[in-house]
């Protein structure tokens, strides 16, 4: 599901006509799963995730779609991160004067500061570059999904899900959502794309599919697929979008 808001779209696809733009992320493991293409050391940079990694699909995609193929991204997700964090070192964790920056703070929902998260977008909306800022928004869906990176547990596939509307990840998509509209920005939810067929048992979209671990979409068969399929929709949105308000103004 695309939750945005029309008045920041023109403003997103301008900063991509810009020759090189610079795209920076932010979040725990599941950003930093995204992948990276120039950081030499970075976790991001493993061969699949240099293959397979969301944003390196999203940064691919517009490299080819748009007039200028010289964007630039850089990942700097921190594994088990929650958004406070960032407060004190995103600027060695941002390309200098970004223009496109991508949030993924779902994953860490547990140990989510929601004031300080506020404050968070605040800092980075005050930035010389004045950056665009989106959410992307993975969260958990099961109720043991938060063991699995300190047990190496895997939810059974009879598990029950969470339900949808109650505990702390749906609170803290709730409240991104609300960030984005106060503050005029962009949220994508993985959970709201596939949950509709997911919780209908249909075909390709099991917990298997979607992330096995109830949380990482890089140990579902075709996660990495669908969260590039997020990213790579909205961003054929704006375009269809821009396109429609031009003839419609013309």
């Amino acid at each position: 599901e695309v939750v945005g808001w029309a008045s920041c779209q023109p403003y997103v696809l301008a900063t991509l006509f810009i020759p090189c733009a610079l795209i920076g992320v932010l979040g725990a493991s599941v950003a930093a799963d995204g992948g990276c293409l120039e950081q030499k050391y970075a976790r991001c940079m493993t061969p699949r995730l240099q293959r397979e990694g969301m944003w390196v699909h999203a940064l691919r995609v517009i490299n080819q779609s748009w007039p200028h193929a010289e964007h630039q991204l850089y990942n700097g997700a921190v594994d088990a991160t929650p958004a406070q964090q960032f407060r004190h070192c995103m600027h060695g964790l941002l390309p200098p004067s970004p223009h496109l920056i991508f949030l993924e703070f779902g994953s860490m929902a547990r140990f989510l500061d929601l004031a300080q998260t506020e404050l968070l977008v605040r800092q980075l909306l005050s930035l010389p570059s004045a950056p665009a800022l989106v959410f992307f928004t993975v969260r958990e869906f099961c109720a043991t999904a938060h063991l699995a990176w300190k047990m190496k547990h895997t939810p059974h596939k009879e598990e029950p899900d969470l339900p949808a509307d109650k505990g702390p990840h749906a609170r803290a998509e709730h409240a991104f959502e609300s960030l984005c509209e106060q503050y005029d920005l962009t949220c994508l939810s993985y959970y709201h794309a596939f949950a509709p067929l997911y919780l209908q048992r249909a075909a390709n979209f099991a917990r298997a599919d979607v992330a096995a671990d109830c949380l990482h979409p890089i140990h579902g068969t075709r996660g990495v697929d669908y969260t590039a399929d997020v990213i790579v929709h909205w961003m054929f949105y704006w375009i269809v979008d821009w396109i429609v308000d031009v003839i419609v103004h013309w």
